[in-house]
């Protein structure tokens, strides 16, 4: 405990590292599955295409757009996953099947998980 050498870390550090052998790349453009959260304080209404609310990813909140597949215009509030492409206003750290939340304030409205890393 004592006298012994650790990494530092930076504010909102947890000192966890990625598992071994993942790869965490910066990224502004991914496609996910995404679901919204309809209880516990979640949404009522549903959400349209170009919906811009806060992803928090481990560490780093970032606000972005989500962007619907051709055919869907909205997506309710305790629905099924949807395969959604996102864009962030600037680059975080993440890695294929990496879960994050959505946040719309201090609220968090859902959750999703990283499926492909576009750029």
């Amino acid at each position: 405990m004592f006298k012994k050498s650790r990494n530092p870390g930076g504010a909102g550090h947890d000192g966890l590292t990625a598992p071994v052998g993942v790869t965490m790349v910066a990224c502004s453009e991914f496609e996910a599955r995404f679901l919204l959260i309809a209880g516990q304080g979640g949404r009522r209404t549903p959400v349209f295409n170009h919906y811009r609310p806060t992803f928090r990813f481990d560490d780093s909140c970032v606000q972005g757009t989500v962007t619907f597949p051709e055919g869907i215009e909205m997506v309710m509030p305790g629905g099924d996953w949807t395969d959604v492409t996102i864009q962030l206003t600037q680059a975080t750290l993440m890695a294929d099947s990496m879960h994050f939340s959505i946040h719309e304030g201090d609220r968090s409205v859902g959750t999703g998980q990283v499926t492909r890393i576009i750029r």
